[in-house]
Parts: structure tokens; C-alpha cells; sequence
């Protein structure tokens, strides 16, 4: 019976042909935005940098919505991928080593062609009402992946007004400055430790309150 159930979820040579296919053409959409902008693709553009034809990049995503919709599944799937394997990375760290990676971890991904891509795709959707419908109709699940993430974290730390006050900070300070450009600002590695600092004081708060 086991045998059967595997064999039903084996996929076959053809399946995952067009499963790399998909992901080639995915791949090629991030690298072509984050060279060129997300209003200048095109599906030329895009199977070129793919190595396909433009047919079979239409046999795969018939139509744009398709198309930028694989995309940002793909990014955001990739976002909280790489966020629950740091926490899981951080598990076992030490206050200060937690913070000291954690900060430096997240600052670093959030200047990945990826996210930058991410980021552009997001604010383009405030006014191209495609876009907006998308984000709109990926946003449960990635709810859902945040929370997998958390519980990772021991629930007497996540329960705390701390904590949350803690991630809600590095989240909308880092993603503010990344937006702003402020990687190569010689101020950037001074606002860095300061927000170290005030984490440590925060974490140690959440960790010895009942």
C-alpha cells in the first residue's frame, strides 16, 4: 500500500522537465527586472535570458498575470524559506550572538537581487491595480509562512510584548533604510549597532518575564 502511495507521488521524467522549465522561466522574470526594471520586460526578453522559445514560455504562463504571479510566489516562498533556516541557524546562539547575526543576516538578504526585485514589484503595485490583486491574493499564505517561522522561536519569548516590539523594529527600520538605499551611507553600520544594542535590551526583557 505504501508502495502505491509513493509511486502515485513519484513525478515523472516529463513532470519535472517542466518543473525546471518553470523555474528556469521564474528565474529569468527576477533577473530581468532586477536588470532592467519591471516595466521594460517583455516575454522576448524573458525566454531569452530562460534559454526557451517564446512559445514555450506561453505554454507555461499563457498570459502576464500568470506570468508575475509564479514570480512572486517564488520570492516570497523564497523570503520565508531563507528567514525560518536563520532562525533555525540561531536557535541555539546566545543573546548577543542572536541579535549580532540576526541583524547582520537580515540586512545582508534584504540587498539580495531577489528582494530588491520583491520590493519593486511591491511598490509598483500601489498604483498597477494587476499587481495589487496579486500581492492581495498571496497575502494569506504568506501570513501563514510568517507564523510557521515564529513558532520555531520558544513560546514564552514570542508571547512577549518585547519581542514583538523587537521584531516589528528591525523589520520596518532595516526595510526602511534598504529602501532608501542606505547600504553605502557611511551612517548605516552606526544605525546597525545602535538597533543591536536596544534588541539586546529588549530580548533580555523578554527572556526573564514570566
Amino acid at each position: 500500500m505504501q508502495e502505491k502511495r509513493n509511486s502515485k507521488s513519484r513525478k515523472t521524467w516529463q513532470q519535472r522537465k517542466g518543473d525546471k522549465t518553470r523555474a528556469l522561466i521564474i528565474n529569468a522574470v527576477v533577473q530581468c527586472i532586477f536588470d532592467s526594471g519591471y516595466t521594460n520586460i517583455s516575454t522576448v526578453n524573458i525566454a531569452k535570458q530562460a534559454g526557451v522559445s517564446r512559445g514555450s514560455l506561453l505554454n507555461y504562463f499563457p498570459h502576464r498575470f500568470d506570468l508575475i504571479y509564479a514570480t512572486i510566489l517564488h520570492l516570497r516562498q523564497e523570503k520565508w524559506e531563507r528567514f525560518e533556516d536563520q532562525e533555525r541557524q540561531m536557535l541555539g546562539c546566545n543573546t548577543r550572538n542572536l541579535i549580532e547575526k540576526g541583524v547582520n543576516r537580515y540586512w545582508e538578504n534584504l540587498h539580495s537581487p531577489s528582494n530588491i526585485v520583491f520590493n519593486e514589484l511591491r511598490t509598483a503595485a500601489r498604483t498597477d491595480h494587476e499587481l495589487k490583486d496579486i500581492f492581495t491574493l498571496t497575502k494569506v499564505e504568506i501570513n501563514r509562512k510568517r507564523q510557521t517561522a515564529i513558532e520555531i522561536i520558544p513560546p514564552g519569548i514570542t508571547l512577549s510584548k518585547e519581542f514583538l516590539m523587537a521584531n516589528l523594529l528591525t523589520m520596518y527600520l532595516l526595510e526602511g533604510m534598504a529602501m532608501n538605499g542606505s547600504k553605502c551611507d557611511p551612517n548605516s553600520r552606526k544605525v546597525l549597532e545602535l538597533l543591536k544594542r536596544q534588541l539586546r535590551r529588549m530580548l533580555d526583557v523578554a527572556l526573564t518575564t514570566d
